[in-house]
């Protein structure tokens, strides 16, 4: 995920070194996952946050003021404040017993989480709207198309795709 000042922020998890399914099955490099910041200006890579398990997807609050990170693995959605550099904070915005993978945020500020059963909608205080209840596994979400109304997902076997009267949230400008 790129911020607007220009750093690329990512997670690390194991899917692709645990075995020869979804990569090639090797042992880690670092011995952990964490969450990165990579500033392209000075070349610099940060370790930001590190008590994770298995972190995936990730996404940043409409002002950016906020990080939220999925743990596949504990079940459960984390928030921190991003400050110059780093994060603070930590705790869990929202936990689930099916788990999540990729998060996006609407221009009504909801988070959309992809999970086992479908796509999770989560109003800015953690409560849960409601879902989008699918016959297979979501693994990812975005909102593309030209007004960013069209929400694509993608699914163990399958892409959806729906018109939503809703839009991807919009970000301040560099």
């Amino acid at each position: 995920m790129v911020h607007t000042d220009g750093s690329v922020w990512f997670t690390d998890p194991s899917y692709g070194i645990l075995s020869d399914y979804e990569g090639h099955q090797a042992e880690s490099e670092i011995g952990a996952r964490y969450v990165f910041r990579y500033d392209p200006g000075s070349g610099v890579l940060d370790m930001v946050a590190g008590d994770f398990v298995q972190p995936n997807g990730l996404a940043f609050s409409p002002d950016e003021r906020l990080l939220y990170v999925v743990d596949s693995d504990q079940h459960t959605i984390r928030v921190f404040e991003v400050h110059a550099g780093g994060l603070t904070g930590g705790t869990v915005f929202a936990a689930d017993d099916l788990g999540y993978d990729g998060i996006r945020f609407d221009d009504r500020g909801r988070l959309w989480g992809a999970a086992n059963d479908g796509l999770h909608c989560y109003d800015p205080d953690g409560t849960l709207l409601g879902k989008l209840v699918l016959p297979e596994i979501a693994a990812n979400l975005e909102f593309g198309g030209p007004q960013r109304n069209q929400l694509y997902v993608t699914a163990t076997t399958s892409l959806y795709t729906l018109r939503v009267n809703f839009r991807a949230a919009r970000y301040p400008s560099p």
